[in-house]
């Protein structure tokens, strides 16, 4: 028998290439629809009044905006931030529901210091300790009046003015004691201060 071997040739398939119209061409399927390319859907950037009560709901379960926000399906901070500004979110009724949201937050958050902290032992108190704090820290920033640590005692006069100490009246009536009359109220003054400062 005659005549060489027959070699075959591999033909080398075409890659996919995405055109200008962010679609896919098939070269050498001409009989063939392009393929689409595929992208992520955006974050609405309406505020709907479902958006709002999850939001709202979420928050007042101890959660953070930024954490809910991460959430799908969810618009993004700016978004959120813009509504609590503008006339539409105000007469919605959106900003005063956040405002409670954001005291019912500090409500849970004090309420969960409790057992947080009793997950706490030898290996993770540090961990437990930061975790507490921050909880403690938040709620007082939310509701400073009930969770705060300072709590300032103001003395005001008349009205609310200023509280007027009147000298002349003072000095007139010690000028007017006997050195007996001093020497006793100022004795008198003495075990006051002392028997305050027991009681104390």
């Amino acid at each position: 028998m005659g005549g060489g071997a027959v070699k075959k040739t591999k033909t080398k398939k075409q890659k996919k290439v995405p055109g200008k119209s962010g679609k896919i061409s098939q070269p050498g399927n001409p009989g063939e629809k392009p393929l689409e390319e595929k992208r992520p859907p955006g974050r609405p950037s309406v505020m709907t009044r479902e958006i709002e009560d999850k939001i709202c709901e979420q928050i007042a379960m101890g959660k953070s905006l930024v954490k809910i926000l991460q959430a799908k399906g969810m618009p993004c901070y700016m978004t959120v931030c813009r509504h609590l500004k503008d006339t539409e979110g105000k007469e919605s009724g959106f900003c005063e529901r956040y405002a409670r949201a954001r005291e019912d937050q500090a409500e849970y958050l004090a309420d969960e210091v409790v057992d947080v902290a009793d997950t706490a032992n030898a290996i993770n108190a540090n961990a437990v300790r930061l975790r507490v704090d921050a909880r403690k820290w938040k709620a007082a920033k939310l509701k400073p009046k009930v969770y705060g640590d300072n709590h300032n005692v103001r003395h005001t006069g008349p009205d609310g003015g200023p509280v007027k100490i009147q000298a002349e009246k003072i000095l007139q009536s010690i000028a007017k004691m006997t050195p007996e009359q001093r020497k006793q109220r100022l004795e008198e003054l003495r075990s006051k201060d002392a028997s305050s400062a027991k009681t104390g």
